[in-house]
């Protein structure tokens, strides 16, 4: 729900968008504290991208072949039915994959994140500023992965004033910004 409440009005602020991986059991089975299925349709009219972090969020390698493709295939097939759209992308739980359940996304998804600059509580954004740098010099794409934005995170989140100061960095680098999916056009 942080994201929704955080993340999408300072995003609005400088025109971006981004991509949002959903485990679908977060809207299903909703709580106060997950994005709910009005703020996922929300999401999708500002222009963000929707993709698949699965149905449960599990570690893919630990689980058979019928769990994977359930949570691998029928996630997406329950995003795309639910919102009416076509899901592209998806991340994976943990980043948790090995070479086989990396060949079976790929033949279900167009775009797999694979490594993205992951941003967490220790994380101090001059570091994330100076990459943001290095990627225009070298005409590079560089992902960002929040999983967490509030004014106390866990360890996998980052504050709010960071995730602030992120933005304005990339606002004045004059960098792209786009969807994981038009990343990879």
């Amino acid at each position: 729900k942080n994201h929704y409440e955080t993340v999408v009005p300072l995003l609005k602020k400088y025109n971006f968008t981004a991509t949002f991986f959903i485990p679908t059991n977060h809207y299903k089975f909703g709580s106060d504290w997950l994005l709910n299925k009005s703020d996922i349709e929300e999401l999708i009219f500002l222009g963000h991208e929707i993709g698949s972090h699965s149905i449960s969020h599990p570690y893919l390698t630990n689980i058979s072949y019928d769990e994977l493709y359930k949570e691998v295939v029928i996630s997406k097939k329950t995003l795309d039915e639910d919102f009416n759209i076509s899901v592209k992308s998806f991340a994976f739980p943990y980043s948790d994959y090995n070479k086989d359940v990396l060949n079976f996304v790929n033949k279900n998804y167009e775009n797999v994140r694979l490594k993205s600059y992951v941003l967490k509580k220790d994380s101090d954004y001059k570091n994330a500023c100076s990459e943001i740098k290095k990627a225009k010099i070298l005409n590079k794409q560089i992902i960002f992965m929040l999983h967490d934005v509030r004014e106390n995170p866990g360890i996998w989140g980052t504050t709010t004033e960071d995730f602030k100061n992120i933005l304005a960095c990339i606002n004045e680098s004059n960098i792209a910004v786009a969807t994981f999916n038009n990343c990879n056009k």
